[in-house]
């Protein structure tokens, strides 16, 4: 994949653009971020389905926010167990897997807890 430049460049950013060990470098970090999406890509790597990106992109947020999720909710029962308040705790932070409080939960707030104490959902 070749990187183009259809703005005027500035004296730096001519100076990389005449650097072939920087733009083979930029190209290599480019085509890895593209893999770290996994996106489907055609024409050895010249072309992306608009509907392939999208769905990337999503799913990064997706796996972004749910992290974010996770950490907040381990900060929350942390929290909760140093200033002794846990009886503040929202029902899924008090339970833990495999509890009898978890086997008497329904069939989907069971799924809805693994999905809240999984960190690779």
């Amino acid at each position: 994949m070749k990187l183009k430049y259809d703005l005027p460049l500035n004296e730096r950013e001519s100076k990389i653009k005449d650097n072939v060990r920087v733009l083979k470098q930029l190209d290599w970090q480019f085509n890895m971020y593209i893999a770290s999406l996994e996106i489907p890509c055609y024409d050895g790597m010249t072309l992306y389905n608009f509907h392939d990106t999208l769905n990337a992109f999503v799913k990064l947020v997706f796996q972004e926010k749910h992290s974010q999720e996770f950490e907040k909710r381990h900060q929350r029962i942390e929290d909760g167990i140093k200033t002794n308040r846990l009886h503040l705790l929202h029902q899924f932070d008090t339970i833990k897997r495999n509890d009898i409080d978890y086997w008497n939960l329904e069939l989907m707030e069971q799924e809805a807890f693994l999905e809240q104490d999984d960190p690779d959902f």
